[in-house]
């Protein structure tokens, strides 16, 4: 099968999207199909993968993501793809092509718009209905998002498939205790540590980890180690920050290079995601598939991931957040059985599958 795969997601420090995107493009290689990578620019690391390069340069002087994305279908329409797929989760307004697959991540900035770009729900709203309704098929992370996609838009259920990420097999467990001391080393990482992973933004809820870390560190005396480049409004949590009687024990690390992931997984003593929203949520799972327990939301997908092998809490509660991280520290038993049951339910997301067929 021709491809043309949309790549401008992927870059050097990938998020979620970047991470499914990547992982799509190389299950599409192992299966065989011929891949043309478009993109604004040519990414040379991307070469073992793909057959072709189609580059549709940026010329745009703002919003330059956005805009090359809205008129991109119309510069490629007489390209000779059997599918063309989009997994960046911009909208392709203008133009059309007969056999676009296009990817939504989660609808987030329509639903809790507080807690997203202003205007980016208001973008989305307007844009992404007709993207949708031109697209062959849909892609959505979760059953939560598919749920949304109906509710919200009013999308029929059979043009909707549930494709689940495929989650890197680098993240497993370690037991290379030099690979592990050289980590520690490198970021100055405590023996003991409460771990988040993911972008510094309101709707991962930072705020809510800091305050209820502040309440849980006299007890358990266990340090807290946040990872992430910034997203936005990070004032309000810089603010929350200022106001810890115990900040000094709270290590902001910003972006870490993917391959140290796994190895500070598995040095955590518990991972912290309480999160308001996602449409299907990385990192539980990376810390679940490398041995660490999971305190977690269990609101939109989340729960549907996760299973019964973490935790769940109130996000809005941060008191609550707080007694699970000081009552799972002091209870071997519980995990050791959390544990074993995340890295028994990680494997259910390593295995290729191209839901169209």
């Amino acid at each position: 099968m021709n491809i043309g795969f949309i790549t401008d997601s992927i870059g050097s420090a990938n998020t979620g999207i970047g991470y499914y995107s990547f992982n799509f493009l190389k299950s599409l290689y192992v299966l065989g199909h011929n891949i043309t990578i478009i993109d604004s620019v040519k990414k040379n690391e991307l070469e073992k993968y793909c057959k072709d390069f189609l580059i549709i340069k940026n010329n745009f002087l703002f919003l330059k993501t956005l805009l090359w994305h809205f008129f991109l279908l119309k510069k490629i329409k007489n390209k000779d793809f059997d599918l063309v797929i989009n997994p960046s989760f911009f909208p392709n307004v203008v133009g059309r092509v007969d056999n676009l697959i296009f990817t939504v991540h989660d609808l987030s900035m329509i639903k809790y718009p507080q807690h997203t770009k202003f205007g980016k729900g208001i973008y989305y709203k307007i844009f992404l209905p007709s993207t949708l309704k031109k697209s062959k098929k849909i892609l959505a992370d979760s059953l939560s998002t598919k749920k949304d996609l109906v509710e919200v838009f009013n999308t029929k259920k059979e043009k909707i498939k549930v494709f689940y990420p495929v989650l890197d097999k680098i993240f497993r467990k370690i037991n290379n205790q030099q690979l592990k001391n050289k980590i520690k080393k490198r970021y100055s990482l405590p023996d003991k540590f409460y771990l988040y992973v993911g972008t510094i933004e309101p709707r991962k809820n930072i705020s809510g980890i800091l305050k209820a870390f502040d309440l849980t560190f006299e007890a358990t005396r266990i340090p807290l180690v946040i990872v992430g480049k910034k997203g936005w409004k990070n004032n309000k949590i810089r603010k929350a920050f200022d106001s810890l009687k115990n900040k000094d024990k709270v290590l902001f690390t910003g972006y870490m290079d993917r391959e140290d992931l796994p190895v500070l997984y598995n040095l955590a003593t518990i991972f912290v995601f309480p999160s308001f929203y996602e449409g299907f949520g990385f990192p539980p799972l990376e810390a679940m598939a490398c041995g660490c327990p999971v305190i977690t939301s269990k609101n939109s997908s989340l729960g549907e991931i996760c299973g019964n092998s973490v935790i769940y809490v109130d996000p809005y509660n941060y008191s609550k957040i707080s007694q699970k991280m000081i009552e799972m520290s002091s209870n071997k038993h519980l995990l050791n059985e959390l544990i074993s049951r995340g890295i028994k339910r990680s494997k259910k997301f390593k295995k290729i599958k191209i839901l169209w067929n």
